[in-house]
């Protein structure tokens, strides 16, 4: 039988992964965050005494995610192309599963998106965390001001501000409903057969496309913006595999997403799919081989 303190750690576990992830964006950065909050829990003797011990290791988890995530920036200032985080199943326990979001908070489950994703990597560190534990794992400012070490008042217009941006630069996802499940069948099978005419009517005007290879495989080094070069390079791409790659549905960060998978079974890229106003929106391409491992097999 688990002891309680253990239980305690068990039982908050998943969001301490959750938040790590979405602040780092990759599996094994967020898989050593919640090592290192086990440690210093172990280590913890007044855990007894604490009345919601849930914010105490968000607060552990928070801390040593800002020091991570900064460290980061600097060795990303080095990396070839645009970085994007690495793709994870949605099966995934990352989501908490108390009540729905207020109208007021990001949706939780979209905050896994990598729209949203990569437009938190223009926030900063504090940023980020003010609005993660607030929005998406219930922390009242109050708490998150003792994580941050800074007034309520402060972390409020922080997570205020960081909400409006992410905003205004990401449309909401059209809920996937039965058209918009056609559309994506429909985007699916005109970039098997490389239907250019197809695919112009299934891409927004304004389309992103933004590729990860990391300089370890083939990838466009800038981000791609509007229909017309998004089509040019999609249809190309699409066009030269044909017959030489697999392509199947997947579901990856709780959104739809097509498998690039060589003939030997092999997984060569994660493409995530985004849906607004019937329509793709957000292409998001994953080629680098090291964030591609935890989803191949």
């Amino acid at each position: 039988m688990t002891d309680p303190k253990t239980q305690i750690f068990l039982d908050h576990k998943g969001a301490i992964y959750g938040l790590a992830y979405r602040m780092l964006g990759g599996r094994a950065d967020a898989d050593d965050i919640v090592q290192e909050v086990a440690l210093r829990w172990a280590k913890f003797d007044d855990w007894h005494t604490l009345k919601t011990p849930k914010s105490w290791l968000l607060t552990v988890a928070s801390r040593l995610s800002i020091d991570q995530l900064r460290r980061a920036y600097r060795s990303r200032e080095t990396y070839v192309g645009p970085w994007l985080p690495e793709p994870i199943d949605s099966e995934e326990p990352l989501v908490p599963s108390a009540a729905p979001s207020a109208d007021d908070r990001l949706d939780r489950a979209e905050t896994l998106s990598m729209a949203i994703m990569t437009l938190m990597d223009e926030l900063g560190p504090e940023e980020r965390v003010a609005l993660l534990l607030h929005d998406v794992f219930d922390l009242d400012f109050r708490a998150v001001a003792d994580a941050l070490g800074k007034s309520d008042s402060a972390v409020r217009q922080m997570a205020s501000r960081a909400r409006k941006r992410l905003r205004a630069g990401t449309p909401r996802p059209h809920a996937l409903d039965e058209q918009a499940k056609d559309l994506l069948s429909a985007f699916f099978e005109a970039s098997q057969s490389g239907n250019r005419e197809k695919l112009l009517q299934l891409m927004a005007p304004d389309i992103t496309l933004i590729s990860d290879g990391g300089g370890k495989a083939r990838a466009s080094l800038r981000p791609l913006y509007g229909v017309d070069d998004v089509l040019t390079v999609w249809a190309s791409v699409a066009e030269k595999q044909q017959g030489h790659v697999a392509m199947t549905f997947a579901n990856l960060n709780n959104q739809p997403a097509i498998l690039i998978k060589d003939k030997t079974d092999g997984l060569l890229s994660a493409i995530l799919l985004t849906v607004n106003d019937r329509a793709v929106t957000h292409i998001h391409i994953v080629r680098n081989p090291d964030k591609l491992k935890g989803l191949d097999g």
